[in-house]
């Protein structure tokens, strides 16, 4: 056995044939905005807004 790996089907492969994918993240991070909108529901025993709602805080 060799200590080095055997590099010969890298050197093969092709990029091209791979498929193009779009991702999207499942459980994205809470945003500054979302997060205040969560204090202030939980505090203020108020409803949120449907997550599609852009909203603006002033």
């Amino acid at each position: 056995m060799s200590d080095k790996p055997d590099l010969t089907e890298i050197a093969r492969f092709d990029k091209t044939k791979l498929k193009k994918t779009e991702t999207k993240e499942k459980n994205p991070l809470p945003t500054k905005e979302s997060e205040c909108l969560l204090h202030y529901s939980i505090h203020n025993n108020a409803t949120l807004p449907h997550p599609n709602t852009s909203l603006s805080l002033s």
